[in-house]
């Protein structure tokens, strides 16, 4: 008669090992996905402030009357709020302090501890959009606050008094102090490649 293969099952020691590779997996992909997470919500924030704009112009121009986006940043609570504004006129007139703006829009956004907006001497961003399509001109800046956090993702707007919105989504540079130039597109940062002769 043939003996049956005795089954041996895994040691202790063996079981250790494996449990302890496993656990090192977790923490390698947990801060990989955290990282990735907060470079997401950068994109986020600066896709929806970006969109906010544009559609505030279309509905401008669609409706004729004035819209107004007004982005409010809280350092304190660390939170941007986005509301838009449909105006009663087509005359291109800041009706915001007549109380002639209707609110069509309020959404509230969380940013990160180690992030802020520039200019930082201001807290409140006014956008305006004439139904000729004009709009006033403003910029604004998300950015990690100092050299030493992880992040280095930065999003930055830039609306022209022709109402056409710019969108960059990079990485910061703290050695730049302008901020046009400190917010570098992905891949403007990196060496271009040698010529061709």
């Amino acid at each position: 008669m043939i003996k049956a293969k005795e089954n041996k099952g895994f040691s202790i020691i063996e079981l250790i090992i494996v449990v302890g590779v496993i656990s090192i997996l977790v923490v390698i992909g947990g801060s990989i996905s955290s990282k990735f997470m907060d470079r997401r919500a950068i994109d986020k924030i600066t896709n929806n402030i970006s969109t906010s704009l544009n559609l505030a112009k279309i509905q401008a121009a669609r409706h004729g009357v004035e819209y107004e986006t007004v982005i409010e940043y809280d350092s304190d609570k660390k939170e941007i709020n986005i509301k838009t504004y449909r105006g009663s006129s087509n005359t291109g007139t800041d009706f915001s302090d007549s109380g002639q703006y209707e609110i069509i829009s309020d959404t509230t956004f969380n940013i990160m501890q180690d992030y802020t907006i520039l200019p930082s001497d201001e807290s409140t961003f006014t956008y305006h959009f004439n139904p000729n399509g004009t709009s006033s001109a403003l910029s604004l800046t998300l950015k990690p606050i100092d050299s030493d956090t992880n992040i280095k993702k930065c999003g930055r707007i830039v609306l022209s008094t022709f109402g056409r919105v710019r969108t960059r989504i990079g990485n910061w540079d703290h050695d730049e102090s302008d901020p046009d130039t400190a917010c570098k597109a992905i891949g403007d940062d990196q060496a271009s490649p040698p010529s061709s002769s």
